[in-house]
């Protein structure tokens, strides 16, 4: 165990082996986010970082949570991007 585990065990945040399933859950979920170019490897920690919190303090359901927010933004910026890059070239042809 170490001392992440130790610490969130003393302060009986959750049992290790939650808390282990939890950091191989984080790591996955960081690791798939990068995969799919949604964040940079910096965005992956912090996301990695704040999944991990979430997940001790709210559990299963903050991972849904954050899972579906990392998903409504993900889609929202792979559909804006093209209409975006043609009013920028539209804008550019203008001036």
């Amino acid at each position: 165990m170490n001392n992440l585990q130790k610490f969130a065990v003393e302060l009986g945040l959750a049992p290790a082996p939650k808390i282990a399933v939890f950091g191989l859950t984080t790591l996955g979920f960081a690791t798939a986010a990068r995969l799919l170019k949604g964040v940079t490897a910096s965005g992956a920690v912090a996301g990695g970082a704040v999944c991990f919190l979430l997940m001790l303090g709210a559990g299963w359901g903050g991972f849904a949570a954050l899972g579906v927010v990392f998903v409504m933004t993900w889609v929202a910026t792979r559909v804006g991007y093209p209409q975006a890059a043609t009013r920028l070239s539209r804008r550019a042809e203008r001036a």
